[in-house]
């Protein structure tokens, strides 16, 4: 990924591809387990008597709802792609408006005060008469 748009993009292309390979489901709609009646549905079941049971009679866990996982850390790191390329624009804007308000600053301070250092007037000398 080369911009934070295309990176968006992907992150939304993975939901829709994620969302396909799992029937329509989301992470909450599916159960924990593989369902021992239908183990390929993705839905599952929350239910640990329902559910398949492995060699060591542990429930199996439901593959398609662990798809969810990887999708949403990937997703997540496109997204912060997306962001940090947000706030990089977002900082340089400020930085110009920054400078530009540092100028105007300057322009009014010559403006009202003047001069950079002011001028001493020299005043010159007068000659007093002699005292009598």
């Amino acid at each position: 990924m080369d911009t934070g748009r295309k990176a968006l993009a992907q992150a939304e292309i993975m939901r829709e591809h994620t969302l396909a390979g799992t029937g329509g489901l989301t992470y909450a709609e599916m159960g924990r387990y593989q369902s021992a009646e239908n183990p390929d549905d993705p839905k599952g079941t929350n239910d640990e008597a329902e559910a398949a049971k492995d060699d060591s009679g542990q429930p199996i866990s439901n593959g398609a709802r662990n798809i969810w996982v990887t999708e949403t850390a990937l997703a997540t790191a496109l997204d912060m792609g997306f962001r940090s390329e947000m706030l990089a624009i977002f900082s340089i804007v400020v930085g110009i408006a920054l400078i530009l308000t540092g100028i105007g600053l300057v322009i009014l301070a010559f403006a009202v005060f003047g001069r950079l250092w002011p001028v001493a007037e020299t005043v010159a000398p007068t000659s007093q008469p002699a005292l009598a």
